[in-house]
């Protein structure tokens, strides 16, 4: 759970992943990008799943706190851009505790 906390937490604070719309865009017109993206995107899946094996989540409960995970986090930055660093980190206890809640 820590670790799931943490990558929550960088992904925030490094904004890491700014460039996920500028990214998907070119991936739609370079077949080259479009192969590295996927390779991006099922890294990240892996990590995430295997965080929330380890918890001891499995079949459709993976699956689903999995998807959750990448979709919240992948997309955040976009759709959530009008609210302030500070009020985005208050949610990271909340969401931590849906999503590992058993």
């Amino acid at each position: 759970m820590e670790r799931l906390r943490k990558a929550m937490e960088m992904i925030l604070e490094f904004r890491l992943v700014r460039f996920e719309l500028a990214m998907r865009a070119w991936a739609n017109v370079d077949p080259v990008v479009e192969k590295r993206l996927k390779q991006v995107y099922n890294q990240r899946d892996r990590f995430v799943r295997g965080l929330f094996s380890e918890m001891g989540f499995e079949g459709p409960d993976l699956e689903m706190r999995t998807r959750l995970f990448l979709c919240y986090h992948t997309w955040e930055d976009s759709m959530c851009w009008t609210s302030s660093k500070k009020a985005r980190r208050e949610l990271i206890p909340l969401r931590l505790e849906l999503l590992t809640r058993k």
